[in-house]
């Protein structure tokens, strides 16, 4: 594949866009792997599995267009080892960005600003921008499909231990709390009520996940509720 391929030269524009399309691929695959883990597509070592996969990927592939955008400056591949040393390593990637390569034919092939047009670059890169796109908004309504029906789940059938994720109506920019399933009677829920607000609901999630408070710290007194009144708690999530 091309993007592997370290033969000939590429012009700036096609370094820069080559180089802004493996950045936005390797934050969004972060992004799309969390949405797919949420929703129970992908477990935690498979996420990171990927993760890292990813990583690779970006790496060989941003290797790959550096080493053509020198050969373009008619300079060795190896001198991609110079990015490595501090502070000429900013001056070199200034000039890959922004120095003009060698008119006509160098050893490294021909000129490829004589070849091709800027359009067919353009085009070359949109479309995994436009793939990339569609996928990030696939998973997010999968996420959130995902997180409904596990929220819907738990308030039908809440078990001890369940932490429930709820939106108040205080104007108020910290709206967020938890409160965790304590014990279950027949149909009455006792709950440890949640001493801390948060700004969002991914903060509170956070939070419980990572334990980053005791529960003494995170959790206050007992309150007892009727099951059937969870229904009407605006819960946007819950940590199982």
């Amino acid at each position: 594949m091309k993007i592997f391929n370290t033969e000939g030269r590429i012009r700036r524009t096609e370094y820069a866009l080559n180089k802004l399309n493996s950045l936005l691929v390797l934050f969004a695959s972060v992004f799309v792997l969390q949405n797919f883990t949420d929703a129970g597509w992908l477990g935690e070592e498979v996420k990171m599995l990927l993760f890292f996969g990813f990583i690779i990927l970006y790496f060989v592939t941003s290797m790959a267009s550096t080493i053509k955008r020198l050969h373009d400056l008619n300079k060795k591949g190896t001198f991609w080892f110079m990015l490595l040393v501090p502070i000429y390593n900013f001056v070199l990637g200034l000039g890959l960005l922004f120095q003009q390569g060698t008119d006509g034919v160098n050893r490294f092939g021909s000129n490829p600003r004589l070849e091709g047009n800027l359009m067919s670059i353009y085009k070359r890169n949109l479309i995994p921008l436009v793939f990339l796109v569609g996928l990030i908004g696939f998973s997010i309504n999968l996420s959130k499909k995902q997180t409904i029906q596990r929220v819907n789940e738990a308030i039908n059938s809440p078990a001890v231990n369940d932490c429930f994720i709820y939106e108040s109506d205080d104007d108020s920019e910290y709206k967020y709390s938890v409160f965790k399933v304590a014990n279950i009677k027949d149909d009455t829920l006792t709950l440890r009520v949640g001493k801390l607000l948060f700004v969002s609901a991914n903060d509170a999630e956070r939070t419980v996940k990572e334990k980053q408070y005791s529960l003494d710290e995170l959790y206050g007194g007992l309150e007892i509720l009727p099951k059937a009144e969870l229904q009407e708690v605006n819960i946007k999530n819950v940590v199982k």
